[in-house]
């Protein structure tokens, strides 16, 4: 709920700011001010708008401005603004909103009566829209009444008026007041300006007021003629500009170069429409000091009466451009503080920012609902009392401690932040507790399986090893049986026996592969450079074959153990040369292929193939795709050459065509060493 009401704050100010601005800049046309109040209040407060002003005499509200968010009720707003005024002596809830200041809220029903004595035109303006919420507001600034603001919502998806909703509405039209007072307090000013500068030329016995006026000092008063000459200047412009009058008069100081490069050609025209229409309309320049600074000025003149002078009117505004900029760097201050608190209130992490002493300054809503404190009870605080230093955690961890003091892991980052209180420590601040968990969760699966996976293995070697006795004493035996007494049991004896003799010598051969198998993860491995291409061809050479054509590209090298890729590539060789031993061109090939970033060897033949639907049974211990009758073999090749590969943190798969041949990929990656030292107990830094 903190986050919610957080939220709506940085909403409100964020509508209060850009209002503020947009009614600041209309205020030199009050029309457009009106009709800019009514539309931006409608947008971000209510379906419809209404501004009434109030008439001087204070009897009788009119209808100045009006707009609604649906484009099918702007025939209704245009009639309103058309309408003939109400007065207020028949309207005493208007009445009163005028004259307590204060808003009035109301539901439907009490809506409809709010408007029932009103002009005809306002009355079906609330009737026609199905309003069932209003909210009338008044328009107060430096204590005089100017009319109110009538808000009301009639689409069936917006809410009724709430008081979040009436307290916004106050602040609009407390802005919307005040920048309608400052519009017809520059009107006034604009009016008073041109009825000054008509009485100035009105007769030379204005002139004679004026020069007394011009005395006083509040501004600068020049008097030359077209040409350049200086007549007079009062002691203003010698202040101002830092020039005697004798040097200005006399010309030893000529008028031009007082202005800069860059306002001459607007000093021109000025000239010409002195000229011309006999005044000119006040505008903002500079002039260069004596001592070479600038100064910017307000300017404006006119004939003096029927003659051939004219008088120029200079106003500092060095004062107010530094209020203009103080003011628009506060307004940015601002806005940069609002965009700021809403970045923060959107961090997916807990924010937590303290000053030089590590007190607590400013939390989002996510550090509330992680450490379980309410905003209020951090601000002012201690880091401490959220990150403790003498936690539960182990040396290479940071704790923190919620308000049930209930400890958890968390990630820290730290940015620097500096402002004109001072440098601030920003705080990112992330709940590890889960990552933790499932890390132990998966040392202690990868610690398990690592356990049974060597128990499998000394298992396989024991039961390996203990059997290649008795099938040597079965195999022995029964050669001694039927080299001694073979001729006593007559062939169909003989025949047995050699069958016993070959089932032992099969026994055995299966034995040796379960042994080589279960070494191949009980050695060390020694990484060096190996030459896939002379491996191959030693192998061929072993049992060379005149039809058989090799095919093996040169510099195929790899980084990996060289007597246990010898190993791989016996049997992937060894497989290729038996499968296409029954075709008429053998031919068995070694290549590299470059995929995905990574080196891809493979070895090819053109023999017997297989079927793809059986593709992963392939590297099963004993599992055969062919008789081993067809073609001999103890089964083991296959699932010996995918240790091997799986030891150098590689992959192997095949892809074949029954009667077209097969072709075994593999590759050889060697994984990195893993870091066992902890990190040291810290925090990341950013520096901002």
């Amino acid at each position: 709920m903190a986050g919610v009401g957080a939220e709506r704050a940085e909403e409100r100010l964020r509508v209060l700011t850009t209002a503020m601005r947009l009614f600041a800049e209309a205020t030199t046309d009050i029309d457009r001010l009106l009709a800019l109040v009514a539309r931006h209040v409608a947008e971000v407060l209510g379906d419809s708008c209404v501004l009434l002003e109030l008439t001087p005499d204070g009897t009788q509200l009119v209808a100045r401005a009006a707009h609604a968010v649906d484009p099918s009720a702007m025939a209704l707003v245009d009639a309103l603004i058309a309408a003939e005024p109400f007065l207020l002596e028949t309207h005493p809830a208007a009445r009163a909103v005028i004259e307590t200041r204060s808003a009035l809220l109301l539901p439907v029903v009490d809506a409809k009566t709010f408007a029932q004595r009103t002009t005809s035109a306002y009355l079906a303006f609330q009737r026609d829209l199905g309003i069932h919420s209003l909210l009338a507001v008044p328009l107060h600034a430096h204590g005089s009444p100017l009319g109110l603001l009538t808000l009301t919502r009639f689409r069936s998806t917006s809410p009724s008026f709430d008081e979040g909703d009436r307290e916004l509405a106050l602040n609009l039209a407390d802005h919307a007041a005040l920048a309608l007072s400052n519009g017809r307090l520059y009107v006034a000013e604009r009016e008073a300006r041109i009825a000054a500068e008509h009485a100035m030329r009105s007769h030379r016995a204005a002139e004679a007021r004026f020069a007394r006026f011009a005395d006083v000092g509040l501004f600068g008063v020049v008097v030359f003629r077209l040409d350049g000459t200086i007549l007079d200047v009062n002691p203003y412009i010698e202040r101002l500009l830092g020039h005697s009058r004798e040097d200005l008069v006399s010309g030893a100081v000529p008028w031009s170069t007082l202005t800069p490069e860059e306002y001459r050609d607007a000093d021109r025209r000025a000239h010409l429409r002195l000229a011309e229409h006999g005044h000119v309309s006040l505008v903002e320049k500079e002039y260069l000091r004596a001592d070479g600074t600038r100064v910017p000025v307000l300017y404006g003149g006119g004939r003096a009466g029927g003659s051939s002078d004219y008088v120029a009117f200079v106003l500092d505004l060095t004062e107010r451009k530094l209020a203009e900029r103080e003011l628009g760097r506060l307004q940015a201050e601002r806005a940069a503080d609002a965009r700021f608190r809403v970045v923060v209130e959107a961090a997916p992490d807990a924010i937590v920012i303290t000053d030089a002493s590590e007190r607590i300054t400013l939390v989002n809503g996510q550090a509330e609902h992680l450490f379980g404190y309410a905003r209020a009870e951090m601000l002012g605080q201690p880091l401490a009392r959220l990150l403790p230093t003498d936690g539960s955690c182990s040396p290479v961890e940071l704790c923190g401690r919620r308000k049930d003091s209930t400890e958890f892991p968390l990630e820290l980052t730290v940015s620097t932040l500096v402002t004109d209180e001072g440098t601030r420590s920003v705080m990112s601040i992330r709940d590890v507790s889960e990552r933790k968990e499932a890390e132990r969760e998966l040392v202690a699966a990868k610690e398990a399986a690592e356990a049974a996976n060597k128990e499998l293995e000394a298992f396989s070697y024991s039961v390996a090893h203990d059997l290649r006795a008795p099938i040597r004493g079965m195999h022995g035996f029964a050669q001694i049986v039927l080299d001694d007494h073979g001729a006593e049991l007559g062939p169909e004896g003989e025949r047995l026996l050699q069958r016993i003799i070959g089932s032992a010598t099969k026994m055995g051969a299966l034995v040796d592969g379960l042994l080589q198998l279960s070494r191949l993860t009980r050695t060390q491995l020694t990484v060096e450079t190996v030459d896939l291409s002379e491996i191959v061809r030693s192998i061929v050479a072993l049992a060379p074959r005149a039809d058989l054509e090799l095919v093996v590209a040169d510099g195929i090298v790899t980084s990996a153990d060289p007597a246990l890729v010898r190993s791989l590539l016996d049997n992937l060789v060894g497989n290729a040369l038996k499968f296409s031993g029954k075709v008429a061109a053998p031919r068995v090939e070694l290549g590299r292929l470059e995929g995905a970033g990574e080196e891809i060897f493979f070895v090819r033949d053109n023999g017997a193939g297989f079927d793809m639907r059986f593709a992963t049974q392939l590297f099963a211990p004993f599992q055969r795709l062919h008789a081993a009758s067809e073609y001999p073999g103890t089964g083991i090749g296959l699932a010996t050459a995918q240790r091997i590969v799986h030891r150098h943190g590689g992959r192997i798969w095949a892809e074949g065509e029954e009667g077209r041949g097969a072709t075994f990929f593999f590759t050889l990656a060697s994984p990195l060493p893993v870091m066992s030292t902890p990190p040291s107990r810290g925090i990341k830094v950013d520096q901002a």
